[in-house]
């Protein structure tokens, strides 16, 4: 059996090199085969980097209007569009023929405009994908500048852009390693150009590469944005489009709005996500799953600690009783929020990666559930009725079962906890269905494949 590392010749992180300058007069001294146009719809010309493009073509065949024809010839077809057509969607690429003391080729790449959403942000990552493919694809490309695509006059903060064309790239070059090392072993070069004399972007280029750095030498997949900006991307799409686009009005609207915000009230799991997501994407879904496991132990262990400790007299504590309500509260609240962000929020978020890892994970939320709900009546019990001393399986008995004592009355304490209860019941049966669909899709899709 051939080891797959024995004729990959090189690490990512020597593929890729980030460096300043004009992109004009670097892809000419580096001698590239391709150069990435930062371009408009249209693909006639523009600012920046666009402009600057057709400006060096112009000059190279001495008429200022050949590059504007040829690409109208291997674009347009048998008829020929207006110059204001659109030739090229946002995130979308294309590539033309450019010229030899330039580069062989010209990858057109439309980035999406900046509007603070989430939208954009998945633009701009399939924009990458786009041009990733034709370089895939295109059997002479072996050394290519791009610009940070959508960082200019487009209005994207520069260290997102540049965040997401560097993960972007590194995500694709492993797809590439795995799938198609022909391809990757023929990639010598892609050079990321940090454009015009802007110190400040200088600055938070090096800093995001020196971190991203690491991930990109243990060649892992990279995380695109940290989840605070994420999170913060889905309240912007949501308040911006969901009348317009959505066709979500007052009240659907502003549910998924504070849906969203909601989130940034669960700041510690954001930050354990986000911290772990500096280390690959890989670390943070495994840190996801670490996170899931041990909130689902919270709840039951306060359960054991009450169990064991209630000789010493820590069930009549009421600064034990309180820290344990409220932390069991606030990390329920937590997984309460992520599961309904995962039904209402679907559209914006996009689907889990990997199914069967969401539904054992659904398993593990479900549980939290039920020994927060089992510490709740078990407290209760305690409390309301000093005759009746429910013991740890009494108190599972009511998660799990819903077995209630014969002794327990309905009070208004009672009768909340018997509606969380209700509540959590269908939550969890609504995302099982989901789950459940979706998969009996795949199944029927593939069985008629296999037809």
């Amino acid at each position: 059996m051939i080891d797959k590392d024995s004729f990959t010749k090189c690490n990512i992180s020597e593929i890729i090199e980030v460096i300043k300058g004009d992109i004009i007069e670097l892809a000419i001294n580096k001698k590239v085969d391709a150069i990435v146009n930062a371009a408009k719809p249209s693909l006639m010309g523009g600012n920046g980097v666009d402009g600057a493009i057709h400006e060096k073509m112009s000059k190279l065949y001495n008429d200022s209007n050949y590059f504007n024809k040829q690409i109208k010839r291997e674009l347009d077809g048998e008829k020929e569009l207006a110059d204001n057509a659109v030739r090229c969607k946002r995130g979308e690429a294309k590539i033309t023929n450019g010229h030899i003391e330039l580069a062989r080729y010209i990858i057109h790449a439309v980035g999406p405009k900046y509007d603070g959403g989430s939208e954009c942000i998945h633009v701009l990552q399939r924009c990458y994908e786009n041009i990733m493919k034709i370089i895939e694809e295109t059997p002479d490309i072996e050394k290519v500048i791009m610009p940070v695509i959508s960082s200019g006059n487009y209005g994207f903060p520069f260290t997102t852009a540049f965040r997401i064309t560097l993960a972007s790239i590194n995500n694709q070059l492993l797809k590439w390693k795995e799938h198609n090392v022909d391809a990757f072993n023929r990639i010598k070069k892609i050079y990321i150009v940090i454009y015009g004399e802007n110190s400040a972007a200088i600055d938070n280029a090096l800093r995001i590469y020196e971190e991203c750095e690491p991930v990109m030498q243990q060649e892992k997949r990279m995380v695109y944005i940290n989840g605070f900006r994420s999170q913060w991307s889905y309240c912007r799409e949501i308040w911006k489009n969901d009348s317009d686009k959505r066709y979500y009005f007052t009240i659907s609207k502003m549910f998924r709005w504070l849906l969203a915000i909601s989130r940034f009230v669960f700041f510690p799991s954001m930050f354990v996500r986000n911290q772990a997501g500096k280390k690959g994407w890989k670390f943070r879904r495994e840190a996801i799953e670490i996170e899931t496991f041990l909130k689902m132990l919270i709840p039951l262990m306060w359960l054991v600690f009450f169990e064991t400790q209630g000789k010493y007299g820590a069930i009549e504590n009421i600064y034990w009783r309180g820290m344990a309500i409220f932390i069991t509260i606030w990390v329920m609240a937590d997984t309460v929020t992520c599961l309904l962000a995962l039904i209402f929020l679907a559209d914006i978020q996009g689907p889990s990666a990997n199914q069967l890892r969401s539904l054992i994970l659904l398993i593990f939320n479900y549980l939290e559930m039920v020994f927060g709900l089992s510490l709740f009546y078990y407290l209760y019990c305690h409390c309301e009725y000093t005759e009746l001393k429910i013991g740890f399986w009494n108190a599972l008995d009511y998660g799990v079962l819903g077995a209630v004592h014969s002794a327990v009355k309905i009070s208004s304490t009672f009768r909340i906890i018997e509606y969380a209860k209700s509540g959590t019941n269908f939550l969890f049966m609504a995302l099982a269905f989901g789950f459940f669909s979706a998969h009996l899709k795949q199944r029927s899709y593939l069985s008629d494949m296999e037809k």
